[in-house]
């Protein structure tokens, strides 16, 4: 299994460019410059109106690092389950690959519905609600999906 510290670079530098990734599309989306704004509102405890842009990105971007981060952990862990070897591919490579997937994608749409959205005391209508988390879905996501291609072409190339 990778060492704890390549994990942890490898995969702050894959959720540092994912998130890029994911701001070209959330400047796309109608509600897409909500999401970060709600989070940092939430996680830091600030009235929603007084959240700079400034500790929003932050917020939003030390996120997306820590998703990289998990990723791999995640993808480590699978391996392991499997009994195969890091960056392995075949049936049980691929069968890791998906299930970190799946789980991160899980974690990172579910933290948001359950646990930032209804925490957050902007006073948002139930229709604009709705059009926040189906954007967070859609932008996990491009986070997901981003952070497999960089890990299937980074790993092919190398």
């Amino acid at each position: 299994m990778a060492s704890l510290l390549s994990i942890g670079i490898q995969g702050a530098i894959l959720g540092l460019v994912a998130t890029l990734a994911m701001d070209v599309v959330m400047r796309r989306l109608q509600e897409g410059q909500t999401i970060p704004r709600v989070a940092a509102s939430v996680l830091t405890g600030d009235d929603p109106r007084d959240v700079t842009e400034r500790r929003a990105k932050s917020v939003h971007y030390l996120a997306g690092v820590a998703s990289g981060i998990l990723f791999l952990a995640l993808l480590g862990l699978g391996w392991w389950l499997l009994g195969i070897g890091a960056g392995a591919f075949g049936l049980r490579g691929l069968l890791a690959l998906a299930a970190s997937s799946l789980v991160l994608y899980g974690w990172l749409a579910g933290f948001f519905a359950v646990v930032v959205l209804p925490r957050y005391q902007g006073g948002m209508a139930r229709q604009r609600l709705h059009t926040v988390r189906r954007t967070w879905a859609v932008l996990a996501g491009v986070q997901v999906g981003t952070l497999v291609v960089l890990w299937l072409v980074l790993t092919r190339l190398v």
